[in-house]
């Protein structure tokens, strides 16, 4: 894996409509919650989907990091 997380700085400012980092949620607490929800998604693909679409998935969800 990469050591670069997919939510660039460059994308919040983008979701927070350009307001400054520092009134919302810190970028460190948004990519925990994108990588929490990742794992979510993960552990239902798991269940119901094949190993070969769960990579694809996780692939889709962060196209910057390798497995």
């Amino acid at each position: 894996m990469t050591e670069q997380h997919p939510l660039t700085d460059e994308i919040i400012v983008k979701l927070i409509g350009g307001r400054n980092l520092f009134y919302c949620l810190a970028e460190d607490d948004m990519r925990a919650a994108a990588d929490w929800q990742l794992e979510q998604v993960m552990e239902w693909g798991y269940k119901y989907l094949y190993p070969d679409q769960v990579n694809a998935l996780k692939e889709a969800m962060r196209p910057q990091q390798q497995s």
